[in-house]
């Protein structure tokens, strides 16, 4: 387990427990989880879900926001070792990042260096930008319609 960043099964354990609330909850009972760090994150995806015509409640896939990128491992570790497929997106905030060794190692990736563009994979994608920036252009480019930056 030293190998993800969980060195001390008591701090972890603190940590499970400030992770569960009712809405990481809903993962236990979907067919299909994809995590994201937010609340931002995951209503961009449902726009961009919607826009693109998925159904995810007809495929019983939940978007569940974790609080942050330091509550991604533990999430996608509990719903992994309860064999629930889960998808994880987050943004690759600083090359140094230990958060994201620990993620790039639970996710089964052979990170060496930064990455210059978005990394997509079958069970994970890592953004060099914030998810709602690449999912801002991609509708503009998409739509045509360009957006005010705030």
């Amino acid at each position: 387990m030293a190998s993800f960043g969980i060195d001390s099964p008591s701090k972890q354990l603190k940590k499970f427990t400030t992770t569960i609330n009712p809405l990481v909850n809903e993962g236990f009972f979907a067919d299909k989880v994809v995590l994201v760090e937010g609340e931002s994150n995951k209503a961009a995806l449902e726009v961009v879900s919607e826009y693109s015509g998925v159904d995810l409640d007809g495929n019983n896939i939940s978007i569940i926001p974790v609080g942050g990128k330091g509550n991604l491992l533990v999430a996608y570790l509990m719903f992994r070792g309860f064999e629930i497929p889960t998808y994880i997106i987050w943004d690759f905030d600083k090359e140094s990042d230990e958060q994201n060794k620990y993620l790039f190692n639970a996710v089964g990736y052979d990170f060496k260096q930064g990455i210059r563009s978005s990394i997509i994979k079958k069970n994970f994608a890592v953004l060099n930008k914030n998810l709602e920036d690449v999912i801002k252009k991609d509708l503009e480019q998409k739509t045509g319609i360009y957006y005010l930056a705030n």
